[in-house]
C-alpha cells in the first residue's frame, strides 16, 4: 500500500488531495480476496468574498486492474453558495465509468445538474427553498440518454418556540410525453411542552405520492410521543424515566412500539436500562413482534479510569396463524480504558454476541487492546493486538493480529510512522496462515 496526501492553505483558498495505489498482491485483514487499486483524489474550496463560496472535486481511480473484470471512474463536481439576503446555490455533478473490455472508452456516463433558492422570512420564522434538479445518464452502447428532472418545495414554519410545521412536495418535470417517476407530499409536526416534572414532547409526519398521472396516493404516516422526567434524587441516588411511544402505518399495515429507559447514579456507578417493544401487522394473519432489552453498567469514581459493560438481548419473531418463528440475539460488550493527561495509556475492549435461528446457533467473538507510550516529546510507541472468532458451521473462523509501531515528530513540517503487522488464524482449507506487513508513512504539513 502506498498513500501520499496534502493540505494547502492559501488565504481563502483550501486544497487538498490523496494519491493511493494498492498493489494485487495486497489482502485486507479479513477478507479473503484481493483488489488491487490506483487513483487520485483532488478537493477545493474557496471562500470568493462575503457570503460567496465555491467547492470543486475531483477523482480517478483504475480499480481490479488485474482482474478478469477491470473498471476505472471519473467523477467531477463542482457547487456555488451566494448568500445575498435569499441563498442561491448551484451545482453539478459528472461521472463517467469504464466497465467493459470489449468497448473502447468509457462505458456509460451521467451529468446532474441543480438549482436552488432558499430565503427566510419573520424573523426567521418561515424558511421557503425551492429547488430544480435535472439529471442525464447514457451508455455507449445507445443512443437513448435518459433525463430526470424534478421540482421541489420545502418550507418551515416555527409558529412558537415549542411548535414547528414543516411540509415538502415534489414532483417529476417533463419535456416528452413520457411520464415516469413519483410525485410525492409530505408534512410533519413536532411540539414539546415544558411540564412541572419534565418535557412531553410530540411529533407526527404523513407522506402521500403516487407516480405521475397516477389517481391514488399511497399513504404513509408516522408519530412518536416522548416523556422526559427530569432528574430526582433520594438520597445519593439519582433517577431520570423516559417513556416513549411510537406508531407507523404504511399502506394499511399498522405498526405500534413502546419503551422506556431508567436511568441510575450512585457514588460513581451509572446504570441504563432500556427496553423497547414492537408489534407489527395488526388484523392481518401474519404479524412481527420485536423485544429489545439493553443493560449498560460503567463507573468514573477513579480518576482516568473508565470501565463499562453493555448486555443486550433482542428477539424477533414472525406469527403466522398463530405459529410463531423467532430469532434470538444476545450480546456482551466491555471496556476498560486507562487514559492520563500525560504519559501512557491504554484501552481494552471485547464482545460476544450469539444467535438462535431454527435451531441452529452461532458464536462471534472479539477482543483489541491497544497500548500508547510516549518515549519523549517527539516520539511516541504504540501496540495493537487485535483479535476475532466465529463459530458457525462446520468450519470456525479465527483470525489474530499484532501490529507495532513508532510515531515520530521530526519537526513543525515533517512527521513518519514505522510499523510492523503480523497477521494469523485458520484458513478455510484448514491449517493456520501467516502474513507480515510492514509500513512507512512520512507526512508533511505546510
Amino acid at each position: 500500500i502506498a498513500r501520499a496526501s496534502f493540505t494547502r492553505e492559501l488565504g481563502p483558498f483550501t486544497l487538498s488531495g490523496i494519491f493511493e495505489r494498492i498493489s494485487p498482491q495486497f489482502t485486507a485483514i479479513g477478507r479473503l480476496g484481493r483488489e488491487d487499486k490506483t487513483g487520485w483524489t483532488l478537493d477545493a474550496k474557496a471562500e470568493l468574498t462575503e457570503g460567496v463560496s465555491l467547492t470543486a472535486s475531483h477523482s480517478y481511480y483504475l480499480v481490479d486492474l488485474s482482474s478478469d473484470h477491470p473498471k476505472r471512474t471519473l467523477d467531477n463536481s463542482a457547487s456555488l453558495s451566494w448568500d445575498f439576503g435569499p441563498t442561491l446555490s448551484v451545482s453539478i455533478d459528472h461521472g463517467l465509468v469504464d466497465d467493459d473490455q470489449g468497448n473502447p472508452g468509457f462505458d456509460s456516463g451521467k451529468l446532474d445538474y441543480g438549482i436552488g433558492l432558499s430565503e427566510k422570512l419573520f424573523s426567521d420564522s418561515l424558511s421557503l427553498t425551492l429547488n430544480w434538479r435535472d439529471g442525464f445518464t447514457w451508455r455507449a452502447t445507445s443512443d437513448l440518454v435518459r433525463r430526470d428532472t424534478s421540482l421541489g418545495l420545502n418550507a418551515v414554519l416555527k409558529v412558537y418556540p415549542e411548535l414547528t410545521l414543516s411540509g415538502s412536495f415534489s414532483r417529476p418535470v417533463s419535456f416528452t410525453d413520457r411520464r415516469t417517476g413519483n410525485e410525492s407530499l409530505s408534512g410533519k409536526l413536532d411540539w414539546s411542552y415544558s411540564l412541572p416534572f419534565g418535557t412531553l414532547a410530540t411529533n407526527y409526519g404523513i407522506t402521500l405520492d403516487r407516480p405521475l398521472g397516477g389517481d391514488t396516493f399511497r399513504r404513509k404516516q408516522n408519530g412518536r410521543l416522548n416523556l422526559r422526567v427530569m432528574k430526582f434524587a433520594l438520597g445519593d441516588l439519582s433517577l431520570r424515566p423516559v417513556l416513549t411511544a411510537t406508531f407507523q402505518e404504511k399502506e394499511g399495515i399498522l405498526t405500534v412500539g413502546t419503551g422506556g429507559t431508567l436511568t441510575l447514579g450512585y457514588s460513581g456507578f451509572t446504570t441504563t436500562t432500556n427496553y423497547n417493544h414492537e408489534l407489527s401487522g395488526f388484523w392481518e394473519p401474519r404479524k412481527q413482534v420485536s423485544d429489545r432489552l439493553t443493560l449498560r453498567l460503567s463507573y468514573s469514581g477513579i480518576p482516568d479510569l473508565r470501565p463499562s459493560l453493555t448486555y443486550t438481548w433482542n428477539r424477533s419473531a414472525v406469527i403466522y396463524q398463530g405459529v410463531p418463528k423467532q430469532t434470538v440475539n444476545q450480546s456482551i460488550v466491555g471496556k476498560l480504558s486507562y487514559r492520563p493527561q500525560y504519559g501512557m495509556s491504554e484501552e481494552f475492549s471485547f464482545s460476544l454476541r450469539t444467535s438462535e435461528k431454527k435451531g441452529a446457533s452461532s458464536l462471534t467473538g472479539s477482543m483489541r487492546n491497544t497500548f500508547i507510550y510516549p518515549i519523549s516529546e517527539r516520539i511516541s510507541s504504540r501496540f495493537v493486538l487485535d483479535g476475532r472468532y466465529t463459530g458457525a458451521g462446520a468450519q470456525p473462523q479465527l483470525n489474530l493480529s499484532l501490529r507495532g509501531g513508532t510515531d515520530f515528530t521530526l519537526s513543525d513540517t515533517w512527521s513518519a510512522s514505522l510499523s510492523a503487522s503480523y497477521m494469523t488464524g485458520l484458513k478455510s482449507s484448514g491449517g493456520l496462515y501467516n502474513s507480515l506487513l510492514l509500513e512507512l508513512t512520512v507526512t508533511a504539513t505546510f
